[in-house]
């Protein structure tokens, strides 16, 4: 994995974790997830039917396919996987497909957690097909999972569950509306938060 996401504390963190008692219930479960991780990123990506809407006078899918662009060779060992109904896993060079049906994040949750990642990035403009099996999916993940939200931020009820989600691995919310920016704009904000969300050295352009 890259050095961007080596953190010299984990080894101190997960060998205090499995020293802890295993009958103390919460933090039981705390470290057994911080055991089974490992140094992988994954990237989820929703393409759901939602992502054909456009902010700032192009599609999302458009603006998030330029943000990954430029990120990606930063991320050489990323897993990428995309999800609408089902989520499927990206070749290394394979382009974002056309957006299509709903949002089962559960499924791509499933997904990233077989990885046993040190981190999880989603990037999401949906609501999930189903709140609970999507809590519940999270509770598979070892690491921490941020979201980085891009749809309309008046949606409080969204925002809310994704933090929510969020939280329950340690992760936080990053929230865009890609239709109060350019299109240009947009994806150079994208790019910026998971550039950050990841330690990743911002360009030098910017």
């Amino acid at each position: 994995m890259t050095k961007a996401l080596t953190n010299p504390l984990a080894a101190i963190v997960k060998a205090a974790a499995q020293s802890l008692p295993a009958t103390s219930g919460a933090t039981a479960r705390e470290a057994e997830r911080l055991a089974r991780e490992t140094n992988a990123l994954v990237i989820l990506a929703d393409v759901s039917l939602s992502k054909n809407e456009r902010a700032g006078g192009r599609r999302r899918i458009d603006i998030l396919t330029d943000a990954l662009t430029h990120i990606l060779p930063d991320l050489p060992e990323a897993h990428r996987i995309v999800f609408s109904g089902a989520p499927r896993a990206l070749a290394p060079t394979e382009a974002l497909p056309e957006p299509h049906g709903g949002t089962a994040m559960h499924l791509a949750i499933e997904a990233a957690a077989r990885h046993r990642p040190m981190k999880t990035v989603l990037i999401t403009d949906g609501e999930p097909d189903d709140r609970q099996r999507t809590l519940t999916a999270a509770t598979t993940l070892t690491g921490t999972m941020d979201v980085i939200y891009c749809g309309d931020d008046g949606n409080a009820d969204a925002i809310g569950f994704l933090r929510t989600l969020a939280a329950q691995v340690g992760g936080r919310v990053v929230v865009h509306d890609l239709s109060r920016t350019s299109a240009k704009a947009g994806a150079r904000l994208l790019e910026l938060s998971m550039r950050a969300t990841l330690a990743l050295p911002a360009p030098a352009d910017s």
